[in-house]
């Protein structure tokens, strides 16, 4: 779903090398738009699908052309499934409301606006193509897309992540 709050950056055009690194490009001066960025997002079956990039992952090789590498995406084959994919990122690239490390964020509470209170931040799954909150409520998992239209915030003080999910996805998971 792509809304107001994001910005194309371009098109993933091949991978390059055999590491996983994927060459993006670009319409808009790009090293303007990586100063501060952690997360991008593929246009993947018309969502947006959030990907980390790795520490110092980014290396721009002219304003209309960087290469990325992308955390889990480790080999030329994951990277090829990322060629001709649009990339977006946040408007305001500079609150991405998750960083890494997660395991800052791990045990702490998970509520939802609607819902209440979901259970606790076990781990977060990065090894998929899409990213999951994996939370705990006594035995039970419930994962959670990290979206960010999903998560309103997140209050350190409180050890709380407050998300705002789609009416029926918490009940398909427990």
């Amino acid at each position: 779903m792509i809304n107001e709050k994001t910005i194309y950056l371009g098109t993933i055009v091949k991978t390059h090398g055999v590491k996983g690194e994927v060459i993006l490009n670009s319409e808009l001066n790009l090293p303007n738009y990586f100063e501060d960025t952690e997360l991008i997002f593929a246009e993947i079956n018309g969502g947006l699908v959030p990907f980390f990039i790795e520490n110092e992952g980014v290396r721009v090789r002219s304003s209309r052309s960087a290469i990325l590498r992308i955390c889990d995406i480790d080999s030329e084959m994951k990277a090829k499934l990322l060629i001709s994919k649009n990339i977006f990122i946040q408007e305001n690239a500079t609150q991405i409301p998750i960083k890494l490390p997660v395991n800052e964020l791990i045990g702490y509470k998970v509520i939802d606006k609607n819902k209440g209170y979901i259970g606790l931040l076990a781990d977060l799954n990065t090894s998929r193509l899409n990213p999951l909150l994996i939370v705990e409520n006594g035995n039970t998992e419930i994962y959670i897309p990290l979206q960010n239209e999903f998560i309103d915030g997140i209050n350190d003080k409180e050890k709380t992540i407050l998300i705002n999910t789609p009416e029926g996805l918490i009940d398909l998971n427990s």
